[in-house]
C-alpha cells in the first residue's frame, strides 16, 4: 500500500515539477520539487552528507494528507 502511495507522489512530481520555473524557486532555501513543505524536523549528518526530513504534501501548495520529504547535500551550495 505505502509503495503505491509513494509511486503516485513520485509520478506527480515528475509530471508537474519541471513546469515550475527556476525563477520561482529560492536560491538558498530547501524546497521540494513541487507542493507544500512544512515542519522541517532537524538535520542529520550521515556518511558525509547532511539530511533534512520534512512534512510534505505534493499535490497542493496548501496543507493536506502528509507525506515525508527528504533532502540531502554535501555542501549546502550545490
Amino acid at each position: 500500500m505505502s509503495s503505491d502511495v509513494l509511486q503516485k507522489a513520485r509520478d506527480f512530481e515528475s509530471q508537474y515539477g519541471p513546469h515550475i520555473p527556476d525563477s520561482e524557486r529560492p536560491v538558498f532555501h530547501a524546497t521540494p520539487t513541487i507542493g507544500w513543505m512544512n515542519d522541517p524536523n532537524g538535520f542529520s549528518f550521515y556518511k558525509g552528507e547532511c539530511h533534512l526530513f520534512y512534512q510534505y504534501h505534493p499535490y497542493s501548495n496548501e496543507w493536506g494528507p502528509m507525506h515525508w520529504g527528504h533532502l540531502k547535500t554535501r555542501d549546502f551550495l550545490r
